[in-house]
């Protein structure tokens, strides 16, 4: 079972690791989590603040490819209290070395590790679409000349950079769909696709200026209605379940598909 990208389970500060298995204290928690492969990751936020020496694999990558300058120029105007991180930027950084491209390409790394001959897990953890709005410049080119609908804005202002930031979202958004369609073609080539279970969810959405507002932290449709798409063997072609669903039981549905009781998954307390 693995995973790769941004968890969001440490114990402590800055505690990835460099190979990201948060080993500590002769204990890698990585392992308890029930994870075997694959690597936890810091986001574009976490990474800046532990930049200056390598905190996780992410920001080891960029110390051992001399990207840590081009990371920094890329994210530093992004972090003062007016923006509060969320103001559009594009990164000089180089394709292959944008966070979401590095986790994906680890991804495939990980897949390719996996036995043919064996089931197996995996969990993509893709640090965007997200706050801060980076995207590199071949991204940005991508919607540049796109104009998307204005913002709901009931109360106030619409923020003035609000078409960057959509043109930046959308941006990320294709990159990661991009990337789903290179995981397809991997799960085709291992022959592995026509028995292979999908499911493309995401953790919470963002207002991008309707109500006036950024960021995640308000009961809208923005910020609350985030993809459930499900895809596979076993899974009925073009439903739409219209009712209330959760991410939380994500997991209980993956060890029903593998014949595994929730009751005798979890691990014993140490």
């Amino acid at each position: 079972m693995g995973n790769v990208g941004k968890l969001d389970l440490r114990k402590g500060a800055h505690d990835w690791g460099l190979d990201g298995k948060h080993r500590r204290g002769g204990r890698v928690y990585y392992e308890e989590w029930g994870f075997t492969d694959g690597a936890d990751s810091a986001g574009k936020s976490d990474a800046y603040r532990g930049l200056d020496a390598p905190c996780d694999p992410y920001t080891a990558f960029l110390h051992r490819n001399g990207y840590v300058d081009l990371f920094r120029q890329g994210i530093q105007g992004n972090q003062s209290a007016a923006t509060r991180g969320r103001g559009p930027l594009i990164t000089p950084l180089p394709d292959e070395a944008f966070d979401d491209n590095w986790v994906c390409g680890r991804a495939i790394e990980v897949i390719r590790s996996f036995p043919k001959d064996r089931p197996w897990f995996l969990q993509v953890n893709i640090p965007g679409p997200h706050a801060p709005m980076i995207v590199t410049a071949n991204m940005a080119k991508w919607y540049e000349d796109v104009a998307f609908s204005p913002p709901l804005a009931l109360a106030g202002a619409a923020p003035d950079n609000y078409p960057t930031l959509r043109r930046h979202y959308a941006a990320m958004i294709e990159n990661n769909d991009r990337w789903l369609g290179r995981f397809l073609d991997e799960l085709k080539r291992r022959g592995e696709l026509e028995h292979t279970i999908i499911a493309f969810s995401s953790d919470h959405g963002e207002m991008l200026g309707d109500h006036s507002l950024s960021g995640k932290t308000v009961p809208y449709q923005p910020s609350v209605g985030v993809p459930l798409v499900v895809s596979g063997f076993g899974i009925r072609r073009g439903y739409v379940h219209r009712g209330p669903a959760t991410t939380l039981d994500l997991t209980a549905t993956f060890l029903d598909f593998a014949g595994i009781s929730w009751a005798s998954s979890i691990p014993a307390r140490r």
